[in-house]
């Protein structure tokens, strides 16, 4: 291979756009969670979850169980949740297809941010069936007491957030490319 093809190559590879796309995980045609969710700049993971408030966040007693600390942060997620993970038919329409929601009328996907005594500070997503008169939406001044037990409903499920693996950045790989280059050039050098 010439040397102009792979100075060409490379400069391809370096002005690749490396995109981010939202995988959602889906499991028999129930939406278990999604990846890649970005917030502020920032990729999360989520997983819909069922059970208490204790069992799922580390004993659910402190604010820094939660991923999001603050309401703010907490309704950018449920936005998020909305506007990309709830944007596709398949799950807008049919809340019963997200796991821990049986119900066909809505599914409630709960956020938690913060801790008072044994209330649970959360923001709410709100995702209606199609044939509801009520729109999708989120409440930012939901509570849930610590020992509820979300997989008694049948309408809400937690939203477990995480942040997403770290990706080498166009940039790094930039300059990982120009240092391979840079050497291959050297070593031609001292060939000839």
């Amino acid at each position: 291979m010439k040397l102009q093809q792979v100075l060409f190559l490379l400069l391809l590879l370096i002005s690749a756009n490396t995109s981010h796309a939202l995988l959602l995980d889906i499991d028999n045609g129930e939406l278990l969670g999604a990846s890649n969710i970005e917030i502020d700049g920032a990729l999360y993971n989520v997983s819909f979850r069922e059970g208490t408030c204790i069992e799922l966040f580390n004993d659910c007693d402190e604010t820094s169980d939660f991923l999001f600390q603050d309401r703010d942060s907490a309704n950018k997620a449920s936005l998020a949740l909305l506007s990309s993970v709830f944007s596709t038919p398949e799950f807008d329409d049919n809340p019963e297809l997200t796991f821990g929601c049986e119900s066909s009328d809505i599914c409630t996907i709960w956020t938690p941010y913060d801790i008072s005594t044994n209330i649970v500070l959360t923001s709410v997503m709100y995702n209606y069936s199609s044939t509801s008169i009520l729109i999708d939406g989120f409440s930012n001044l939901d509570t849930v007491t610590r020992p509820v037990d979300m997989s008694l409903s049948t309408t809400a499920t937690f939203a477990a957030w995480s942040l997403a693996a770290p990706v080498v950045s166009p940039s790094t790989f930039a300059l990982m490319c120009i240092g391979l280059l840079g050497l291959g050039f050297k070593f031609q050098r001292y060939r000839n």
